[in-house]
């Protein structure tokens, strides 16, 4: 089975769409959300309705639990903070109770999943680097750990004692690489909502489960249009600007 692996959505309805648009000339049999589908801009309630309705698991994100745990949006800087006390304010409460219902790991066949990382789920700690890489992998007895939170796409391939990283390297808007069934992998998707690698467009991957392989992929969506809702909101402009930057 093909799996569709998405996180850090980030309240970014247009990006959404345009990777469901795109979803009809795709193959895959399920969804996985890795988290974080509110915080920053500026259609949280849809982008909820869209993960409830098309994705077989969630995560929950740094976000998404402050959405309903007040305490954590003081770890947030100023312009994450002000954008989480915005959403919560748009939030249903039927919105609120899905998201206090996610979990912040899973395991599923063979395959285990988490927002931040492995050895500390709950502390939203983040893997950027080898080292960081490294200490997460003895926190995981499958072969294969997906991540979102640093919104950068990235695969660490871990065999013979050796950690080896992969950035994609697009062409034509997709990446494709074989995993070896001898080793250990950390693997993050990239953001939809709010990519920081410097690629203003929205990522993604496909996880082919029976042949191993999976796919890197980066597509345009209509940038102006999210950030403009976030300009004409009470968000702060700068998480309009950022978009265009992929920053």
């Amino acid at each position: 089975m093909k799996i569709l692996i998405l996180s850090d959505i980030h309240s970014n309805y247009d990006a959404l769409k345009e990777l469901e648009l795109n979803l009809v000339n795709m193959e895959y049999g399920e969804i996985w959300c890795l988290g974080d589908v509110v915080g920053y801009g500026a259609e949280p309630e849809k982008c909820i309705e869209w993960v409830r309705n098309n994705c077989k698991y969630v995560l929950m994100g740094n976000h998404d639990y402050a959405s309903f745990e007040a305490s954590q949006k003081f770890l947030f800087n100023e312009y994450a903070k002000r954008a989480i006390e915005w959403t919560v304010e748009r939030l249903s409460d039927v919105d609120k109770a899905f998201l206090e219902n996610l979990k912040m790991s899973l395991h599923i066949e063979g395959v285990c999943l988490f927002h931040s990382s492995p050895s500390s789920p709950e502390k939203w700690e983040y893997i950027f680097s080898a080292d960081e890489a490294l200490f997460n992998l003895k926190f995981f007895e499958e072969k294969i750990c997906f991540i979102g939170h640093t919104h950068i796409p990235i695969i660490f391939e871990f065999k013979e004692e050796k950690l080896k990283i992969i950035s994609p390297e697009y062409r034509m808007g997709k990446f494709v690489y074989r995993l070896d069934r001898g080793a250990k992998y950390i693997i993050n998707p990239g953001s939809v909502g709010q990519p920081r690698d410097g690629d203003p467009r929205l990522s993604f991957c496909i996880f082919d489960m029976e042949y191993y392989i999976i796919e890197f992929f980066r597509m345009e969506y209509p940038v102006e249009k999210a950030a403009e809702k976030i300009f004409k909101s009470d968000l702060p402009d700068f998480l309009g600007d950022r978009l265009f930057i992929g920053r």
